[in-house]
């Protein structure tokens, strides 16, 4: 049975695991580093949100 990931936010799941396995088909994937890369890219965007949200600058 293949693997079921939840609506939100996993729709190019497959996708985009195909493309690193055909892309780099040696690559060891770092799960850790993968979501802590993630997170450094999304807390600017979540600051900003909040900040534009709450009417702070």
């Amino acid at each position: 049975m293949a693997q079921q990931y939840p609506a939100r936010g996993h729709r190019h799941a497959a996708t985009y695991r195909a493309a690193i396995r055909t892309s780099l088909p040696n690559a060891v994937v770092d799960h850790f580093h993968i979501v802590q890369l993630a997170n450094k890219t999304l807390s600017p965007v979540r600051r900003r949100t909040t900040a534009e949200i709450r009417d702070r600058r």
